[in-house]
């Protein structure tokens, strides 16, 4: 069963409506890890820096991540200002005709 086999019913219809989608889907899958921490850890922010730099050096990534927080909100800030500490993210100036809220 490969990773797009796995993925629920909507977004798999989503990567259907083009021939090579589910390829597309798998590729983007096979690069998905997952990193366990302590909110407030400061070492946890390291390791995970640590690990992405391995990540992007195997897979020739270019520096591109998503993070995908399933948290709850009120512990956002505090990662996202750890995620920053870590020099995770950089701030970007903004793309022209885009509006921030």
């Amino acid at each position: 069963m490969t990773a797009f086999d796995r993925l629920p019913a909507t977004p798999r219809r989503v990567f259907l409506r083009s021939p090579d989608r589910p390829q597309k889907w798998n590729d983007f899958a096979s690069r998905l890890c997952y990193h366990q921490g302590e909110y407030g850890d400061t070492k946890a922010y390291s390791d995970l820096g640590n690990r992405l730099k391995e990540l992007a050096e195997k897979g020739n990534l270019g520096g591109n991540r998503l993070f995908y927080l399933s948290t709850p909100p009120e512990v956002y800030f505090d990662i996202i200002e750890q995620i920053g500490k870590a020099g995770l993210a950089k701030r970007h100036l903004p793309i022209p005709g885009c509006v921030l809220s």
